[in-house]
């Protein structure tokens, strides 16, 4: 994780508590105060009376200091999660002297971090440093961590993009994480948000990536089924884009069309209709093309489905109820978990609903 540079900042309240001063290395001592309080007062927070004389005799001694920044803007439930700096080894170019490493496993980084919560540090840390709590926690894949910071009132739908030009469920998706998806669209994260660093949306970073646990999950939750890519970015698939091989997006594009997407449009598939001649054909045959793409050797049943027939009664009556949920209210998906919960919403209905299984 890179820290911006040539970001100069005035002495923080700890390095002018302490009588603190940066080495000809620009290296803040308060930095190392962060880190070392932690370090001790892991050895300590078992015992209430060690950790309460603890407090009493640092910086963090109550609730107005419990927050104090750091000259690089850390607060310490920054450092219980983001970790130290790597030891560089003489490496002072950007990445060797800026990486960060976790001080200790995510249990203990919790346990910490309810300590600190108690005596009123903040979930959500600050902007200042571009990276907060909840930023690091979901890098970390640290699923626990991220729920307990939600619990305790850590924004899912941060407004500003961390150093890496991502929101928490742009990192959740990059990262391959279903559950942190699931967790973080529970706690209020849009699943149709800002695009991301790449300016593509959840779904469209999920299918570009391959991350099919990923996108069914953003499907099923109540993302848009559009994708709204470039044409050149399908003409970067090829064939792949409606194969079935470990790098081919067929099902995805099932899924699609499972969630109620308009293929033809999406795709910029066309379809041509040839008229049975009367002597070797006594049917219509179709054919299909796409535009970015040659699609002419590909089995034309997987579009005659997507194209040319129409959906059963069933697939209509889930897709309508769906779009109006979601439509109606805000977050349709928790209205429906909400009806579930209170048995107003039989179990089957609801799975039904939610693409988890036939009715």
């Amino acid at each position: 994780m890179n820290q911006k540079t040539g970001l100069k900042r005035t002495k923080c309240t700890i390095c002018s508590g302490l009588s603190l001063n940066a080495n000809e290395n620009g290296e803040n001592f308060c930095e190392k105060y962060f880190l070392n309080f932690l370090i001790d007062l892991r050895e300590k927070f078992h015992d209430p009376s060690q950790t309460e004389e603890y407090f009493q005799n640092s910086a963090f001694d109550d609730d107005d200091h419990i927050n104090q920044i750091s000259c690089t803007g850390l607060t310490l439930m920054h450092v219980n999660v983001l970790g130290g700096r790597e030891d560089s080894n003489g490496d002072q170019s950007e990445q060797g002297n800026l990486a960060f490493m976790p001080l200790y496993e995510e249990n203990i980084a919790m346990e910490i971090c309810q300590l600190l919560l108690k005596r009123g540090a903040s979930p959500h840390g600050n902007s200042i440093y571009e990276m907060r709590p909840l930023h690091i926690a979901i890098r970390r894949q640290w699923t626990r961590m991220t729920r307990l910071l939600l619990e305790a009132g850590a924004n899912p739908s941060l407004p500003e993009k961390d150093m890496y030009a991502s929101r928490p469920m742009d990192i959740a998706v990059v990262n391959d994480d279903p559950e942190t998806v699931e967790l973080l669209h529970t706690f209020g994260a849009s699943l149709n948000g800002v695009k991301s660093m790449f300016y593509l949306t959840p779904l469209a970073e999920a299918f570009m990536r391959g991350y099919y646990d990923v996108f069914k999950v953003l499907l099923e939750r109540g993302a848009k089924p559009v994708l709204d890519l470039h044409w050149n970015t399908f003409r970067s698939f090829g064939k792949q884009l409606f194969d079935v091989g470990t790098k081919g997006r067929q099902r995805f594009v099932q899924l699609m069309y499972d969630h109620g997407a308009d293929i033809e449009t999406e795709f910029r598939l066309r379809t041509i209709r040839i008229e049975p001649n009367g002597i070797t054909d006594f049917e219509p045959r179709y054919a299909f093309c796409c535009d970015p793409i040659y699609i002419g050797d590909l089995d034309s049943a997987i579009f005659i489905k997507w194209m040319c027939k129409c959906r059963s009664l069933k697939e209509l009556c889930r897709l309508t109820i769906r779009r109006y949920l979601f439509k109606t209210f805000k977050n349709g998906f928790k209205c429906l978990l909400d009806l579930k919960q209170q048995c107003s919403l039989n179990d089957r209905l609801y799975r039904y609903i939610m693409f988890r299984n036939s009715i």
